[in-house]
C-alpha cells in the first residue's frame, strides 16, 4: 500500500498544475469499508491512516495538491 500510495504522491507531483484529493469521504456512514463502525474500524484507524497519507505527500513535497475534507 505504501508503493502505491508513493507512487500516487510523486505522479501528482509531477503533473504540477493544482489538485484536489478527497479522502476516505463519509467516514461517518456505514456504506464504505473504511467508514467507522465497518470492519472493526474505529475513530483512531481513519486518523491514523489520514496522518500516513498525509505524511507520504508531505514527504514528496507534493505541495501542489490540495486536501479536500
Amino acid at each position: 500500500l505504501h508503493a502505491y500510495v508513493l507512487r500516487w504522491a510523486r505522479d501528482l507531483k509531477r503533473f504540477g498544475e493544482r489538485v484536489l484529493v478527497r479522502f476516505g469521504h463519509e467516514m461517518n456512514g456505514d456504506w464504505y469499508p473504511w467508514a467507522v463502525g465497518v470492519n472493526g474500524n474505529g475513530a483512531d484507524d481513519f486518523k491514523a491512516a489520514w496522518r500516513a497519507l498525509r505524511a507520504v505527500f508531505d514527504e514528496e513535497e507534493a505541495t501542489n495538491v490540495e486536501w479536500v475534507w
